[in-house]
């Protein structure tokens, strides 16, 4: 403007009411309101928020059509946010111009408003006939929650449609006025269902006994779900009625989910007769969900009536009921009808799946005495065996693993199911991740691997990879090389492989010992020892240079093996049989593994030295091993060694090595060896 003032002075003057035209202080903001600047944008607007006063408002509303469409969003927000009578007013006439987006713009701030607990312009709304207007007026006074709103919503309820009757009643839901029950007792004469069924919702936080009559005769209603609604409501209007009236509903109602709601009402009548419809409903209804909600909420109810009610099932004549029983007891915790559970179990006579829920109750209730009599149906039917395992795993949970042993016989050993197996498998592995399992558990389990079932050798693998020993590494490599099955022979392979990885020095000594067969798959085991934190000397000297007489197959895995271990422990031949005096074969044994290992790592100085200390020894064989070991020496550390040797050397293959060697040093530029990969004779 000429003026030269800002948006922040221009603000100030709004603020401030001062003098002159209304155009001439806020112009400028709705100008800036249409800036493709951000920062502009919304400081002009909050600017413009600051002008109160009851002219800016008409003059601002007054010029929504003239300006640019960008710029009348901020507009309808900034009469939103004013909140003044007059602000209210404006947009009472832009809902009335039925404009979009405006007329929806100002909805939204007049919901804001409501909020705030202004409903002034609400209640004008709800006086008119539009029906879009008037849901918005109801849908707003609900949310205000304002006692005030509640008569003007009483007096209209009966000339509205059943979609606006439907809001009111939920408006009046979100009010819980007192005042609001007369309209909740009418919509349940109504022949709208869903008007009956939130009247239903507002009888049950505002109704009481006196409601319970009208509540009840709903059940009967043509429509399930306001049946279902009237179960939900009759769970809170609790009396001796409403009680009769559901158990009727759950045992005669056609509607699958009318029958789950009552049988989730009666949890809120903890009595003997409730505990037998309930368990009626969980052993014969026809749908899966109303027996399951039976089951659920029989196991919730507290109270010496209904653990009567269920011991008594469990004593009837009726099977289906005996078993609905049986799964509660178990549900339950009830440790007094253990003695009939096991009763049932050792009952051959009756029906199969009476004695699987028996078997599985006793599981749940943690009944010791009853291990006996489980572990003779692991000899029965496959369903009746299952179950029986599970139980006993979960019994021994609390005594320790050794409690299976009567029962860790392979399958077929009592005509048992294989399943059976797998059970007690898991229940061991679970066990072996937290603590090591006895020796006679271990015992038990390795007979399995001799078992001519499949399915045993290939879990007592399984178990030995988590709790195995040394001592199960001949009958693994055993099963590991000649099962016929290739699974049970992956298994047993990674379970040996892991055996040695968890014990190396026992393995070890198992092989120094002969106790092992020397085999690819022992060697490929031992080289993968993680050997950190063990003395690796001791190991290589009780495994390499013990008594053992080795074939020659085995003394290139040995070499194999030692330049592994040279590599990651560098000088490690420097500590191996220090102090004492060592045989031929074995010193050269490890002058060709430290040859090998050099091959992927440089020699350190004490380990140079250490060869070039061989090239006299007493003899040739060791001599030949150093002089193929010295070509990874450095020329300047074993020049004048070597020449010296290659001179006084009597064995032909030894100075034909040792001579070609220093010819190559001498010839190399660089003085440093060239890389020999296979010395010959």
């Amino acid at each position: 403007m000429a003026d030269g003032r800002t948006d922040a002075g221009l603000a100030g003057d709004l603020a401030r009411g001062s003098p002159g035209p209304p155009p001439e202080r806020w112009a400028r903001l709705l100008e800036a309101l249409g800036s493709p600047d951000a920062s502009r944008q919304y400081d002009a607007f909050l600017g413009l928020c600051e002008a109160r006063q009851d002219e800016t408002v008409r003059s601002v509303a007054a010029r929504l059509d003239s300006l640019p469409e960008s710029v009348r969003p901020y507009v309808v927000r900034y009469l939103g946010r004013v909140g003044t009578r007059e602000a209210e007013r404006q947009l009472l006439a832009l809902i009335r111009r039925r404009e979009e987006p405006y007329r929806r713009l100002a909805f939204h701030a007049l919901g804001g408003l409501a909020t705030r607990q202004r409903v002034e312009a609400l209640l004008e709304l709800l006086a008119g006939t539009d029906p879009e207007e008037v849901a918005f007026a109801i849908r707003g006074l609900g949310r205000s929650r304002r006692e005030r709103a509640v008569m003007p919503l009483l007096a209209r309820y009966p000339a509205l449609e059943p979609p606006l009757r439907v809001e009111v009643l939920r408006a009046l839901e979100r009010i819980r006025d007192p005042r609001g029950l007369e309209v909740g007792r009418a919509a349940l004469r109504d022949p709208d269902p869903e008007v009956v069924g939130k009247g239903l919702r507002l009888l049950r936080h505002l109704g009481g006994r006196a409601d319970v009559g009208r509540v009840v005769r709903l059940l009967g209603h043509d429509h399930p779900g306001v049946r279902r609604r009237a179960c939900w409501c009759l769970g809170r209007l609790r009396s001796g009625r409403s009680h009769r009236a559901l158990v009727r509903a759950l045992g005669g109602d056609p509607e699958p989910a009318v029958r789950t709601e009552a049988a989730r009402a009666l949890g809120a009548y903890p009595v003997a007769r409730t505990a037998r419809a309930l368990l009626a409903a969980a052993a014969r209804d026809r749908s899966a969900q109303p027996r399951r909600i039976a089951g659920f909420t029989l196991a919730a109810l507290a109270g010496r009536p209904v653990d009567a009610c269920l011991r008594r099932a469990l004593r009837g004549a009726d099977d289906t009921l005996r078993v609905a029983a049986a799964e509660q007891a178990g549900l339950r915790g009830l440790r007094e009808a253990a003695p009939t559970l096991v009763a049932l179990v050792q009952e051959s006579s009756s029906p199969l799946r009476l004695r699987v829920s028996a078997a599985e109750a006793l599981g749940r209730l943690g009944a010791q005495e009853a291990m006996e009599a489980l572990g003779v149906a692991l000899g029965g039917e496959a369903p009746l065996a299952y179950a029986a395992a599970q139980s006993l795993t979960e019994l021994a949970a609390s005594r320790g693993p050794d409690a299976l042993l009567p029962f860790l016989a392979p399958a077929g050993a009592r005509g048992r199911a294989a399943d059976v197996s797998q059970v007690f498998a898991l229940h061991l592995v679970k066990v072996a991740r937290v603590r090591p399992l006895s020796a006679e558990v271990l015992g038990a389990v390795r007979g399995w691997l001799a078992s001519p079932v499949i399915n045993d050798r290939y879990l007592a693998a399984r178990i030995l990879l988590r709790a195995g020993s040394a001592a199960d590494l001949e009958a693994l490599g055993r099963v590991a090389t000649g099962d016929t099955d290739p699974d049970v022979r992956l298994a047993a392979h990674g379970a040996a492989r892991a055996v040695a990885l968890r014990d190396g020095a026992a393995l070890a000594e198992r092989l120094a010992a002969g106790e092992l067969p020397a085999g690819r798959l022992t060697w490929r085991w031992l080289r993968r020892l993680p050997l950190e934190g063990v003395e690796v000397g001791g190991l290589v000297e009780s495994l390499f240079l013990g008594t053992r007489r080795w074939g020659a197959p085995e003394v290139l895995r040995l070499t194999c093996v030692l330049a592994y271990w040279f590599r990651r422990y560098p000088e490690l031949v420097l500590d191996v049989g220090a102090g004492r005096e060592m045989r031929a074969g074995h010193l050269a044994l490890l002058l060709k593994a430290l040859s090998r290992a050099a091959e992927r790592r440089a020699l350190g100085p004490r380990e140079q030295r250490w060869v070039l200390g061989h090239l006299d020894h007493p003899s040739p064989l060791v001599r030949r091993a150093a002089s193929s070991a010295a070509r990874h020496v450095s020329p300047e550390e074993g020049l004048k060694t070597m020449v010296a040797a290659a001179h006084g050397e009597k064995d032909e293959a030894a100075r034909l090595m040792t001579r070609r060697l220093v010819t190559q040093w001498m010839r190399s530029p660089e003085g440093r060896l060239p890389p020999v990969r296979k010395a010959t004779s």
